[in-house]
């Protein structure tokens, strides 16, 4: 069971190493000098995905600390697919946020 837990942990840690590498690409769009309107209006999108996930992947390891005090429970089988088809929505929205990041980033450099 411990196996599954960290698989699940694993995504969530991953997603917000995802969103981490987006926020940089970020930072170094700024620092860049690209933080024009358009990309300022785009960002701040990516960025709510971004703060999303965040929350996403630390409601996950709280679920997963709740289900590992709690043992076997009733909905435990439930819960703990539920708190795993989390993990997998806040991993599959870190990637788009990279994407987007990128693309955007690539999309200002292209109108500077």
């Amino acid at each position: 069971m411990n196996e599954f837990f960290e698989k699940i942990n694993s995504k969530a840690k991953t997603a917000r190493t995802n969103v981490n590498i987006a926020r940089a690409v970020h930072r170094e769009a700024i620092n860049s000098g690209l933080e024009d309107e358009g990309f300022k209006a785009v960002a701040n999108l990516i960025i709510s995905l971004m703060d999303q996930t965040i929350n996403a992947a630390n409601h996950v390891e709280e679920r997963l600390q709740v289900l590992r005090s709690a043992g076997s429970c009733p909905n435990f089988l439930r819960d703990l697919g539920g708190t795993e088809q989390m993990a997998d929505n806040a991993l599959a929205n870190s990637k788009l946020a990279i994407e987007q990041m990128k693309t955007a980033v690539v999309d200002a450099e292209d109108w500077n």
